[in-house]
């Protein structure tokens, strides 16, 4: 909603983000706008991570916290560019939540590196990255109890070892949910 001009009702992806407000560069119109921290609950399929989000889901009224495959479709499914378009699906839908005064919790895979290139990361104060990780024995176990797919699963484990071994210099803070 806020991409769109009150004032000349212009849409703009590329609305000027200012300290309490954001202004069309259209026409200059300025309207209030409130930029919170924006969170992101990543890790591979297996590894707890929806586990956890629903327990900050029924806990934590505080934020709205959401599972991003509730919008994914094969359209979506772009990696040369780094899921560019749900990316900024989901920064869009964060931001206008944030002008309820709520910051929003979006649980999915992804890395920061996919957020850092999208220009709507300036709706938001702050970034903050918490990567639910398990051991390999765990994440197999479990893969095979879910009955996925061995090239799912396979990348799956790519994915939970990057998470654990690359994470936390690329700004993900990591939790074990081995157990």
């Amino acid at each position: 909603m806020f991409e769109i001009c009150p004032a000349c009702g212009r849409y703009s992806d590329g609305m000027l983000v200012e300290k309490g407000k954001i202004r069309c560069p259209a026409c200059g119109n300025a309207a209030p706008f409130v930029q919170r921290p924006l969170f992101f609950l990543t890790g591979a399929s297996g590894v707890g991570k929806s586990t956890a989000a629903r327990i900050l889901f029924d806990t934590r009224k505080e934020y709205v916290t959401v599972e991003c495959d509730i919008l994914w479709r094969d359209f979506f499914n772009t990696p040369q560019d780094g899921y560019a378009d749900f990316r900024d699906t989901w920064l869009r839908l964060a931001a206008n939540v944030s002008q309820y005064g709520k910051s929003a919790v979006l649980c999915g895979c992804v890395t920061p590196e996919q957020i850092q290139a999208r220009p709507r990361k300036r709706y938001f104060s702050e970034l903050h990255f918490i990567g639910v990780v398990c051991s390999e024995e765990e994440m197999a176990r479990r893969m095979a109890k879910r009955g996925f797919e061995p090239a799912h699963a396979a990348a799956s484990g790519e994915f939970n070892r990057w998470m654990r071994e690359e994470g936390p210099a690329s700004g993900v803070e990591t939790i074990d949910a081995t157990r």
